[in-house]
């Protein structure tokens, strides 16, 4: 018998067999084949017994091969297993944000089309996991990718995380109020500590009148200004 095979099977179809034996044979042949299944390799001179014993021999070898069959099975679905699990933990960063990202869908307040591909920035990646809590002050594609590289620069330079949605919230609210809810001033704030290489937002000393300026050219670039009647009317 193979080995590991702790078994062996006799079918009810063989049961005339044994009751057409008398009874001494019949124990006889049942001990020829628990010697056969054991691999005493057994021999009779009773030819009744030899007889009788032949056709559950060969059921027994069509059954070894079976469940040799089954083994081998078994042990290639084990390796290939195994091979899947070996190439899932050799995964580079890249193609596992690929599989997160293909069965995500980006967070409907933020207004970005994500598409990944083998040579994707990880500076402008947004993850599900990363935008499902956060609410971010300012809606534009631009905003949100200079927030990632805000969060790599953290990263590589203070060695830095943000350890919970809550707290990277809480640093965007704390940019957007720098920056006076003005998107254009934030994206600033975040270059100027960067070229210096602090660790926290610093706003840049800009001159009031300049500030000023920005701002109203800001309100402009956002509405029509028509004097041509001579009255001041305005369209966004």
């Amino acid at each position: 018998m193979a080995q590991d095979k702790k078994g062996f099977i006799l079918y009810a179809d063989q049961k005339s067999l044994f009751y057409k034996l008398p009874n001494d044979k019949a124990g006889e042949l049942i001990k020829h084949i628990f010697s056969f299944v054991n691999d005493e390799n057994p021999t009779t001179d009773d030819l009744l017994i030899e007889i009788a014993f032949e056709p559950i021999k060969q059921q027994l070898k069509r059954d070894l091969k079976k469940f040799e069959s089954a083994k081998k099975q078994r042990s290639e679905a084990g390796k290939r297993s195994a091979e899947l699990r070996k190439e899932q933990r050799k995964a580079t960063p890249v193609e596992t944000v690929e599989r997160k990202v293909t069965k995500s869908t980006v967070n409907d307040n933020v207004n970005v089309n994500v598409k990944v591909n083998d040579n994707v920035n990880d500076n402008v990646i947004l993850l599900e996991k990363e935008t499902k809590q956060i609410v971010f002050p300012f809606q534009s594609e631009n905003f949100i990718q200079q927030w990632q590289i805000w969060k790599q620069y953290k990263k590589e330079q203070h060695k830095f995380t943000y350890k919970s949605e809550a707290s990277e919230q809480a640093a965007l609210t704390q940019l957007q109020k720098m920056a006076t809810n003005r998107e254009l001033k934030a994206i600033k704030i975040i270059h100027h500590t960067m070229a210096n290489g602090w660790k926290g937002f610093v706003e840049p000393k800009i001159d009031p009148r300049k500030e000023t300026q920005e701002a109203f050219q800001s309100v402009k670039d956002k509405i029509n200004f028509d004097f041509s009647d001579g009255k001041l009317s305005f369209e966004r």
